[in-house]
């Protein structure tokens, strides 16, 4: 800020001074995320999508290489689960990383760099010659994935109102859901191939985030209003030659107390202190686990115990994937519900609106629990566990 800016803040009329000169989105403004066409933020939910399932997609793409990776680097089928188990701990991490930097530096920068260095741990993994690069690379690969599953969402938020975000929503839940099931399947089609093997898992992780990569670095712009409305004042004060320009945004920086007080303290806070918070984090956590214990339970029932082959006892995986599916008919199936509870609330968000659709999963999750383990046994027809995976993931 200029000098004469910094004189004025300190004037009787600061308020009036700044809020002149403060930069603000015009009405129908269409640099302003919110009043994108219909069509251009279906093209945009679909670039983040695409990010989430390339970032989920890398958790269990080497969940059936694991006898070969346990073979290669002479470790028991048990350590080398970790390949799986530490990209989903990098998950754990990586948020406290990139939802800052998304917030202070935008939504590309809180994205796209992450993708790029998950490309280079994918590369990383698959010419790795010991267990314990190997055990490296998945974990700060994982790190990394996480920032488009963790930024993601709160993008949608910054082109979508609360009573359409919903819609959108559940298409990124879809592929950060979808990712998991259908990563087993494609590792397993590489993994038999003699020409291939186990490494290709990661080659192949490494060639999508690439190819995602550089079309979002072309065709994904920057959707953090603060950030925009930051370079808006920047272009004002150069194009004007007027300094008096400002936006609040323009001061914030990475710092530790901020981090510290805002990125770790806040959640933590809301975690512990707000029970819808703590009850639907904790509902979400379980739900993960599940599907990642499933990850590890399907060979056992279709590869070890029904005798199938490798490829052949991943596509059950599919069924998972048709329970996701119809998980997101019944949020859509839900949103005129939704609409109508907002618009008795005056416009404001109804939270409370959108749990039917939690509630009706939560007792298909249980059921199909149930099913699959009572149907597991050789001594029942296959498809009797597959419809059960199919349910409890509904």
């Amino acid at each position: 800020m200029s000098e004469d800016l910094e004189i004025n803040q300190a004037s009787p009329k600061r308020s009036i001074f700044l809020d002149t000169f403060k930069v603000k989105f015009e009405d129908n403004d269409p640099k302003n995320p919110k009043n994108y066409s219909p069509s251009h933020k279906v093209f945009l939910v679909i670039q983040m999508a695409l990010l989430a399932l390339a970032g989920s997609l890398g958790s269990s793409i080497t969940s059936p290489a694991v006898a070969s990776i346990s073979e290669y680097t002479h470790t028991t089928s048990e350590v080398t689960a970790l390949t799986v188990a530490l990209f989903v701990l990098g998950w754990a991490f990586g948020p406290m990383i990139w939802a800052p930097i998304s917030e202070v530096y935008g939504r590309r920068i809180g994205m796209l760099p992450a993708i790029f260095i998950l490309g280079l741990f994918s590369i990383g993994t698959a010419t790795s010659r010991s267990a314990t690069a190997i055990f490296l690379t998945r974990f700060f690969g994982g790190i990394f994935a996480s920032a488009p599953i963790s930024n993601v969402p709160a993008a949608l938020g910054d082109i979508f109102e609360p009573v359409s975000r919903g819609n959108a929503m559940t298409i990124v839940a879809f592929c950060i859901t979808g990712g998991p099931t259908l990563g087993p399947i494609i590792g397993s089609a590489l993994t038999v191939n003699a020409r291939l093997g186990w490494r290709w898992t990661e080659y192949v992780e490494a060639i999508l985030v690439f190819i995602l990569f550089f079309m979002c670095a072309f065709c994904l712009p920057e959707t953090y209003a603060p950030v925009l409305l930051k370079q808006k004042a920047q272009h004002l004060r150069r194009s004007t030659g007027d300094q008096r320009y400002w936006h609040p945004h323009e001061k914030e920086k990475i710092e530790l107390s901020t981090v510290v007080s805002k990125r770790l303290a806040r959640p933590l806070k809301m975690l512990f202190m707000e029970p819808m918070v703590t009850c639907l984090a904790l509902y979400a956590s379980f739900t993960y686990s599940l599907i990642y214990l499933v990850l590890e339970v399907f060979p056992i029932v279709f590869k070890e115990n029904r005798k199938w082959s490798l490829v052949v006892s991943t596509l059950p995986f599919l069924s998972i994937l048709v329970g996701v599916g119809c998980a997101v008919f019944i949020n859509f199936a839900n949103q005129p519900r939704y609409k109508r509870a907002v618009k008795a609330n005056c416009g404001r968000a109804v939270p409370e609106a959108r749990l039917p659709p939690i509630i009706v999963g939560a007792i298909l999750l249980s059921a199909g629990l149930f099913w699959f383990g009572w149907t597991a046994a050789p001594k029942y027809p296959w498809p009797l566990p597959v419809i059960a995976a199919g349910k409890m993931m509904t």
